[in-house]
């Protein structure tokens, strides 16, 4: 794996971890009645922008898995990329949910 690969999995791990972690948790908040549903929308949405604004011109801000499919079918996306993001995309989904989760959520 090269450097570029690299930074394109560390960019689309943050990011995708990002999303998870904060979106997931305003969630769990909305479920608790800490906070208010449109309190949550601004969370992804916050995080989705900030995490493209900050990624777009590493790994061109794949976070969601889909967009990748997308990308792959209208031939955007190289098929070797998307094996190696498609392969590791379960490891960023799982570590911000086992973080923000206590166990006996789970």
């Amino acid at each position: 794996m090269n450097l570029n690969m690299k930074k394109v999995w560390l960019a689309e791990f943050v990011g995708t971890f990002s999303l998870v972690f904060f979106g997931c948790g305003s969630m769990i908040a909305v479920e608790k009645g800490i906070v208010t549903s449109s309190y949550s929308a601004w969370v992804f949405g916050s995080t989705v922008f900030l995490m493209i604004v900050f990624f777009e011109k590493i790994s061109n801000a794949h976070f969601n898995p889909a967009v990748s499919v997308g990308f792959l079918f209208k031939k955007r996306f190289p098929r070797s990329n998307f094996l190696f993001t498609g392969v590791l995309k379960p490891a960023e989904l799982f570590l911000p949910l086992s973080i923000s989760l206590r166990p006996q959520q789970l």
